[in-house]
């Protein structure tokens, strides 16, 4: 099997550690599943997986060109950091940042497609570039800007702010081997949420389930 996915901190590390790594494990164990791994940007995993090249990539909002887990595997906000308070009318007048590939999926889909937005390689950078003021805002998800900009949102030096929120899927190629390979995943997922597995996974990570 293989699986294409970007670095996602806490999620996806390169050392095969983080959430999404954990919960591959427990759903195509070895030896019954071989699972190779590739660290891809986000559009060429789409792009992959679209060519039948990989299998399978991670959460995804939903959409019908590919086969799809049945559950979400992640319900997260989309939080907006900026260093003072703003409201939607101020964005169109800024520069925002957003992760590399996110786009689409993350910036305009919480914001106008008239806000204005750059890309960086890491919500790190995305950090340092509002503290050097090159930007106004960076959007990213919860779970994220809660890693990164925690201790300056604590000390009141960003202000953060709800603009969206969607649900992400486990997504499969569509094909004999990506619907197959679906169908074991939504069973073992039930399978696990009896036994207490996936729960258990969840809170390790302090992840809210959502279902």
């Amino acid at each position: 099997m293989k699986w294409g996915t970007d670095q996602w901190e806490g999620f996806t590390d390169y050392d095969g550690t983080g959430f999404y790594h954990e919960l591959m494990r427990q759903i195509f164990p070895l030896p019954q599943f071989e699972l190779e791994v590739s660290y891809f940007p986000w559009k060429r995993s789409l792009k992959h997986l679209t060519q039948e090249e990989i299998d399978m990539t991670g959460g995804m909002p939903k959409n019908n060109a590919f086969y799809q887990s049945d559950k979400p595997v992640l319900s997260e906000k989309i939080l907006l950091v900026s260093r003072e308070t703003l409201d939607r009318g101020d964005i169109q007048q800024m520069l925002g940042a957003y992760r590399a590939g996110y786009d689409d999926v993350i910036f305009y889909a919480a914001l106008p497609n008239s806000a204005s937005g750059i890309e960086v390689k890491s919500v790190e950078q995305g950090l340092a570039l509002l503290r050097q003021g090159k930007v106004d805002f960076y959007v990213d998800t919860e779970i994220l800007i809660n890693r990164v900009f925690s201790e300056g949102i604590r000390n009141g030096e960003f202000q953060s702010a709800e603009v969206g929120d969607f649900e992400l899927f486990w997504s499969f190629a569509r094909n004999s081997k990506g619907k197959a390979l679906k169908r074991h995943f939504d069973a073992q997922v039930a399978l696990l949420n009896q036994q207490g597995t996936i729960p258990a996974l969840y809170q390790k990570y302090a992840i809210a389930m959502p279902y």
